[in-house]
């Protein structure tokens, strides 16, 4: 399985967002990603920006999550 992952604010993914994300804003990611999500899972991560993205995507690596695409 897999997981896609909208790191954008709860009002942005509440507008709008693909069907069956996930919404972890960015600001709480660190502290909660190891808590929602198996790290050995597929994630799939898209932002409100490139800078947003690539943020989450670091902050998961660093969290221990390998298999991580933007």
């Amino acid at each position: 399985g897999f997981t896609i992952l909208d790191v954008r604010d709860r009002h942005s993914f509440n507008k709008a967002h693909i069907t069956g994300a996930v919404s972890l804003p960015i600001k709480d990611l660190a502290e909660r990603a190891k808590s929602s999500f198996h790290t050995k899972r597929e994630i799939f991560v898209y932002g409100e920006n490139d800078a947003e993205t690539t943020q989450a995507v670091n902050t998961l690596h660093q969290e221990g999550f390998t298999h991580v695409t933007e």
